[in-house]
């Protein structure tokens, strides 16, 4: 695959299978920084897991989210060519199921992404000269 500075890469991911004790949570960033640093030259970039509002503060489920999207900022930040898009939307922009984005919610996420996009890659190399 031959990607570059032209192109671009949004990674969004869900909370279907988040809070399932066979998610490899740790496995998933391990591949996301090898893809990373394979196309370091290329625009990427990562989408949180959106909290859902159907489960109370304390569930499993949304600790678990909340603990990947720690990590997943934390990944982020060590690559200049990797923004990350936060999902902190309230509750008008869910479908009502509280799951899933609503058309609003998803036509914000879209712009959310396309802001980012529209930033030009700098890679490690140009930040040390």
């Amino acid at each position: 695959m031959s990607l570059g500075r032209k192109n671009a890469i949004a990674i969004n991911g869900g909370t279907n299978d988040i809070g399932n004790i066979s998610t490899k949570r740790n496995e998933t960033l391990v591949i996301m920084t090898q893809f990373i640093q394979k196309y370091n030259n290329t625009n990427i970039v990562f989408v949180n897991i959106p909290q859902t509002h159907d489960l109370p503060k304390d569930s499993r489920t949304k600790l678990d989210i909340q603990a990947f999207n720690a990590k997943l900022s934390k990944s982020a930040t060590l690559f200049s060519h990797v923004p990350l898009v936060k999902i902190i939307f309230n509750r008008k922009y869910y479908t009502k199921y509280d799951l899933q984005l609503n058309n609003a919610g998803k036509e914000l996420l879209a712009k959310l992404i396309a802001s980012q996009i529209d930033k030009p890659v700098v890679t490690s190399t140009e930040l040390k000269s």
